[in-house]
């Protein structure tokens, strides 16, 4: 990205770099390299505790050039049939400046779609960090009444975000692009850890509509923002701290990056997680472990906060349904006055033979209850009996919610 920057905070114990994340890309889109000479001078004067970005520490070698994309980008897009869409970061703004290249290159005219690829590429134009040939990019009902095979679209989805623009063209639900088999899709990333399994479901649904799909495993219209385990040590050796606390990866990559840490002769290295503080007080360093609460904080609606039981509810209705038991009775006697009548909901599809069942039972129950009973108890009876017959019948346990109505 451009403009990036890592931070260097002054503190009464000595200078704490943070890296940011970070590859020391030879050639850059924007031309400007790492400043390696401004973190050397922070390690000539000392500093205490280096967090570095963990993200690539299993990578042995350099992280290839943002450059070495804009080939392989400008390739596809020249031998391309119909119209070509390339899905990417809308915040890798030189990402971005590569496809626009591409798409300028093959004499397309291209449109920009998706809420935050709008947003960015107008604010990094505005700032003349992207550049746009005059007349390359158009409107969007503009750019349809052309010829496809003259047309291509720059958009969000690289990671099958399910309301993105391009997962809304894959399932053909986006309001104003259909895809054809002509068409070529390039998406310029990889999936992020966790994301893999909605990435290549976008990818499934763009080969299903005969789609061509290039993406960053089968072709090389990608590469990482992160250094690699080779560019990490040199790092570490120009900043030179005393301590190094691996950050922003999964625990795996903070183990491997600490490795790193130690193999070039830092003398602390401290593995953290979420909710750790590192101390740093008369010259030492220690880790207070799990001080800080760290954990998820639920928005539910208006409620911030504990929704630990409302989630436990939640998936228990979404994996065995509901069933509503609604009956009338004498409290006195005992004698069913109305009903019973049963209802559910994600059960099952021969719901009149169950709910024939649960009802018989459910008559059964009360009857042979003592009489005069209070209402607490009859409610237990009613999702007790109500329960079990469903458990016989279908093994499963839904949610059963008793109405009683009291005569």
């Amino acid at each position: 990205m451009p403009q990036a920057a890592g931070v260097v905070f002054d503190t009464p114990e000595g200078l704490v770099v943070h890296s940011g994340d970070f590859k020391l890309d030879p050639t850059p889109i924007d031309g400007l390299p790492t400043d390696l000479s401004a973190f050397a001078g922070f390690g000539r004067m000392g500093v205490r505790l280096l967090l570095v970005d963990s993200t690539n520490a299993e990578v042995p070698g350099f992280t290839p050039s943002e450059s070495t994309v804009g080939g392989p980008l400008q390739e596809l897009t020249a031998h391309a049939g119909g119209r070509v869409i390339v899905a990417c970061f809308s915040s890798h703004v030189h990402r971005v400046q590569q496809a626009i290249d591409a798409i300028a290159a093959s004499g397309r005219k291209l449109t920009f779609i998706g809420r935050s690829m709008l947003r960015n590429t107008e604010v990094a134009t505005s700032l003349g960090l992207l550049r746009v040939p005059e007349g390359l990019s158009v409107e969007l009902n503009e750019l349809l009444q052309l010829p496809p095979e003259k047309t291509a679209l720059v958009c969000t989805g690289s990671q099958g975000e399910p309301f993105a623009a391009l997962s809304l063209m894959a399932q053909s639900e986006h309001r104003s692009v259909t895809l054809s088999p002509d068409d070529t899709v390039i998406i310029s990333a990889t999936p992020i850890p966790g994301n893999e399994t909605k990435v290549y479901r976008v990818i499934n649904n763009l080969v299903r509509l005969g789609v061509t799909v290039y993406h960053g495993r089968n072709a090389h219209v990608h590469v990482s923002g992160h250094a690699s385990q080779d560019e990490l040590r040199t790092f570490m050796n120009v900043v030179a701290p005393r301590a190094v606390v691996p950050v922003h990866g999964e625990y795996r990559h903070l183990w491997a990056n600490a490795a790193l840490a130690r193999s070039v002769g830092v003398a602390e290295v401290e593995v953290c997680v979420d909710g750790d503080r590192v101390v740093l007080e008369g010259g030492e360093l220690r880790v207070e472990r799990s001080v800080v609460p760290a954990g998820y904080v639920y928005l539910d609606g208006y409620g911030v906060g504990d929704v630990e039981d409302v989630l436990r509810d939640r998936r228990h209705l979404a994996d065995d349904g509901v069933l509503i038991v609604t009956v009338a009775v004498d409290m006195e006697t005992g004698e069913i006055v109305s009903g019973p009548e049963v209802d559910s909901h994600g059960i099952t599809e021969n719901t009149k033979e169950v709910h024939e069942e649960v009802a018989a039972v459910v008559v059964d129950a009360v009857r042979n209850a003592h009489h005069p009973v209070d209402p607490d108890s009859m409610r237990r009876l009613l999702r007790s009996a109500a329960g079990k017959a469903v458990r016989r019948s279908l093994n499963r346990r839904p949610v059963v919610f008793p109405i009683l109505i009291e005569l």
